[in-house]
């Protein structure tokens, strides 16, 4: 097992706030990093096999995407009396691992691990391919990336990205009828239907923990700062989902490789040896290192053409008797001759003749 110690020898820099999803396959652990479990292989997990266990599925995505402590206790409870084994499954899970309130780390808005799956089938046909065209058609796939996403970087116009934007202004409409009571100059009470909410703008937090979360402004910071008439909203964004935080990601470019004609290799790689000549057997390899059980006798080999020890019938190394010298051979033969002896014995002792009725 390696931990995140054994990476720094190699030169692997771990950024701060690394957080990594995947599914139980995961071997590798970095203890300096958060690691959390794709809800989307976990619901499968859950054997929700009948009509009804699957229509109450929606209490798994309710309590795996609340961002307050609260709202997940609550569904998890309503899931403990509808779906007891369920709920018992991912208390033995541990919430830490999916839940993205309990979570340590951020997970912003990754909740799957979707974007693995994108990459598995983008190579579902190139990963039959030898391991050096694998490779190439990788860095062909990167270079086409960071080449396309480099132009769309460079034409942002916008502080934040596109997808930002849009969540932005989607809550910006959602808490245009929200009513606003200040208590001091940083500190703001919204009111949200029968909920409420409250706002810190000097230490960038809301009780509702969609802002420390996602890291994008939430309903009531944006209700908040309205009353302020602040009209810009973006500068309460997290800094990765800014414009010069995506045009550093794909600033970078892949640069294409020279022909094969042209690669200096050393002579011993370009050495090709012959095939081996060693045959292997078809079928599964025997397993001749078992080890006995407690009091078990070996099997003693006996063979039933020779009557030798040592080896089996079809090990056997002495040459395939005759027909007439077989075990069993003499009373088949006797068998068939008392059989025709019988036939012949019949039609002698036929008391009535046989006529030809024609005559």
């Amino acid at each position: 097992m390696a931990t995140s110690s054994d990476w720094h020898p190699h030169g692997v820099r771990l950024p701060p706030l690394l957080c990594i999803l995947s599914t139980y396959t995961l071997k590798l652990i970095l203890l300096l990093v958060c690691s959390g479990l794709c809800a989307r292989h976990l619901v499968v997990n859950l054997r929700l096999t009948s009509k009804r266990d699957k229509a109450r599925k929606w209490m798994f995505w309710e309590a795996c995407k609340a961002y307050k402590v609260s709202d997940f206790q609550a569904t998890m409870d309503v899931m403990r009396h509808s779906l007891p084994d369920a709920a018992a499954y991912l208390e033995e899970v541990g919430y830490t691992r999916w839940a993205r309130s309990l979570f340590p780390g951020l997970r912003y808005s990754s909740m799957t691990s979707n974007s693995a799956e994108s990459i598995n089938s983008i190579t579902r046909f190139a990963r039959y391919l030898p391991i050096t065209m694998l490779v190439e058609f990788y860095r062909l796939t990167l270079q086409d990336w960071y080449f396309k996403r480099g132009i769309i970087a460079g034409k942002e116009q916008h502080p934040l990205t596109l997808w930002a934007q849009a969540k932005i202004e989607k809550r910006i409409r959602k808490s245009s009828n929200w009513r606003v009571y200040g208590f001091s100059e940083t500190e703001f009470e919204v009111h949200e239907g029968y909920k409420n909410a409250k706002v810190d703008l000097r230490e960038r937090t809301c009780t509702c923990m969609q802002w420390q979360i996602s890291g994008i402004p939430c309903g009531h910071l944006i209700a908040a700062v309205r009353t302020l008439n602040h009209t810009d909203c973006y500068q309460w964004a997290s800094s990765y989902f800014t414009s010069d935080a995506y045009r550093r990601t794909w600033g970078y470019q892949v640069n294409p490789l020279p022909s094969p004609s042209e690669y200096e290799l050393p002579l011993e790689r370009i050495k090709v040896f012959p095939p081996s000549k060693e045959h292997r057997n078809s079928g599964r390899p025997r397993d001749r290192d078992r080890i006995p059980s407690r009091d078990e006798e070996p099997i003693v080999k006996r063979c039933s053409r020779c009557k030798q020890r040592g080896h089996f019938r079809g090990d056997c190394p002495e040459p395939m008797p005759a027909p007439s010298s077989l075990p069993g051979s003499s009373s088949r033969r006797n068998r068939s001759q008392n059989h025709s002896t019988h036939e012949n014995e019949n039609e002698e002792g036929d008391v009535y003749g046989t006529y030809n009725l024609a005559d």
